[in-house]
């Protein structure tokens, strides 16, 4: 692993709020990096085997890959990663994946940039959802974006009368809010 990929990840959990340990080295933390989502979700799905839990991800130092933290777990869990361009393709995955039983990992939301010349966003959106080895409860999820705020404070406002609670934002040319709750 080259230098840039360390300080990426040591600027990732600092921004996260995590603190780097000293003793990584020793496998406290496993860093997987990739610029293919599809070779992400095979590593995940890899490291799940092998009981990490996932604690973090961040776009690398230059966006074209996604960096993920994970730690040893007793437990095991399994992993989906969403990736989209477009919020309402957004939307449909999160239900999808909800119905089968995966929750969105708060600090696993980031963004890369777009492998394809064909898009009119240069950001795609990746999620992080991972379902615990206990069953809990079946959430529902809503994406609001927005590039005003006074929009989103009136959205969120609207949407914590509603019963959802605000899981994580994201930037990409807007904000994206990701909320959930239990389903009825």
């Amino acid at each position: 692993m080259n230098k840039i990929v360390l300080l990426s990840v040591a600027f990732a959990l600092t921004v996260t709020g995590i603190a780097v340990a000293q003793d990584a080295a020793q496998g406290e933390y496993l860093v997987l990096a990739a610029t293919r989502t599809s070779t992400m979700a095979e590593e995940l799905d890899e490291a799940a085997r092998r009981n990490y839990r996932e604690i973090s991800a961040a776009g690398g130092s230059d966006f074209t890959e996604v960096v993920v933290v994970l730690v040893p777990d007793s437990d095991r869990y399994e992993y989906r990663l969403l990736s989209t361009i477009r919020t309402s393709t957004l939307q449909r995955e999160l239900d999808a994946a909800a119905a089968d039983g995966y929750r969105v990992v708060p600090r696993a939301v980031t963004t890369k940039t777009a492998a394809s010349l064909f898009t009119d966003n240069d950001f795609e959106l990746l999620v992080i959802m991972e379902k615990a080895p206990a069953e809990g409860p079946t959430l529902r999820y809503q994406v609001l974006a927005t590039s005003r705020t006074g929009t989103l404070q009136n959205e969120l406002t609207q949407a914590q009368g509603e019963g959802w609670t605000l899981v994580t934002l994201v930037v990409r040319g807007e904000v994206i809010a990701i909320l959930e709750k239990v389903r009825d």
